[in-house]
């Protein structure tokens, strides 16, 4: 009795692991994968928030896309490619939030734009550069407000009251 007891319990044991094994989600996912959808900016797969990595690739298979993915949204480090494989871009995230440092690049690798962010904002050094790699944009963000070059021309009145610049 005990011996069958056991037989079973072991049968039952192993189907229950093979079961799990797969519907579990998988660490990487393929951003076509048909059980990976996104719904009010929540990733899912199989219907549970997923976390994990969703992958872009191109048509030659090379990544175009990796972005990290906790509780159905993009927490830490996410990475875009040039389809010669020099890297794009690469974004900072925390709970959904740009979060850290925004670096965004030329397709021959050359810097385009390095920006901070804390929760969401603009903070701290923000740069950009011409595709000659003259200095386009070099501000600061301290509390919200911009000191520096912007590279925008501000919309503002440089007359005081009396007309005097």
């Amino acid at each position: 009795m005990f011996g069958k007891l056991f037989l079973f319990f072991c049968t039952n044991f192993f189907f229950l692991i093979l079961f799990y094994a797969c519907v579990s989600k998988p660490d990487i996912v393929d951003s076509k994968d048909v059980f990976l959808t996104k719904e009010k900016g929540i990733y899912y797969y199989n219907a549970d928030i997923y976390s994990g990595i969703i992958q872009e690739k191109f048509d030659n298979g090379n990544l175009l896309s990796e972005m990290n993915i906790v509780n159905g949204i993009k927490d830490g480090i996410s990475r875009k490619w040039w389809p010669n494989g020099n890297l794009k871009s690469e974004s900072n995230f925390e709970n959904g939030e740009y979060h850290g440092t925004v670096s965004v690049f030329f397709e021959n690798g050359k810097t385009f734009s390095i920006f901070n962010y804390e929760h969401g904002h603009e903070s701290g050094s923000q740069q950009m550069w011409k595709s000659d790699g003259r200095l386009k944009v070099n501000y600061e963000v301290v509390n919200g407000r911009k000191y520096g070059l912007t590279g925008v021309k501000n919309c503002i009145n440089v007359f005081d009251d009396e007309g005097h610049n």
